[in-house]
């Protein structure tokens, strides 16, 4: 999805969205919306952004800097015991990951799991479910100048430049109603 400025997103009639200016290497800022469903009059979503480098040595022992710039948005539901634990550890899951740099995409996954499993200790003792809370969990994972991600959920990541005139939708929704995500839901049975 392409939208031409900000002032033509459908999704205008939202709270004003919470902002940072603050450069995270070559970002200019942040931004994220979340608001209260039409059933509750409190929200459960809980938003992380970190930033940090890493040195590294090429084959010729020259050496290269990482900056890496990432953004999680967790959508709660049920509760926010989820979407806090999300918050507080899926941040330390993913940079911690001793593969990041050389395979990103599986040091993604491998965070999803691990917090998945420890999620699961929490909520789950001596076989009774304790919580039943859960989330959505949207990332912007940047190395350097290259983009990933992930989206697990209703959430949205959205890409923007030159002061918001141009914008990209990089995630797709992952909604029952959705063409396509009916078709895998339905090829699972």
């Amino acid at each position: 999805m392409t939208v031409n400025s900000l002032a033509n997103l459908p999704y205008n009639e939202y709270p004003q969205a919470e902002f940072s200016k603050k450069a995270f290497y070559n970002i200019s800022g942040y931004a994220y919306n979340s608001y209260n469903g039409a059933i509750k009059s409190y929200n459960e979503d809980m938003v992380q952004a970190k930033e940090e480098k890493r040195q590294l040595k090429l084959k010729n022992n020259e050496p290269f800097t990482v900056h890496i710039s990432y953004f999680g948005v967790f959508d709660g539901h049920g509760g926010d015991k989820c979407s806090k634990f999300l918050k507080e550890n899926m941040h330390k899951y993913l940079l911690e990951s001793n593969i990041l740099l050389k395979n990103p995409m599986e040091a993604i996954r491998e965070a999803f799991k691990k917090a998945e499993n420890e999620f699961y200790k929490i909520a789950v003792k001596n076989g009774k479910l304790e919580d039943k809370s859960g989330s959505c969990a949207v990332i912007s994972l940047i190395l350097n100048d290259i983009l990933f991600s992930i989206n697990l959920g209703d959430s949205r990541a959205l890409y923007s430049r030159d002061a918001g005139k141009e914008l990209r939708q990089i995630t797709r929704d992952h909604k029952p109603n959705d063409e396509k995500e009916k078709a895998r839901i339905e090829s699972k049975g």
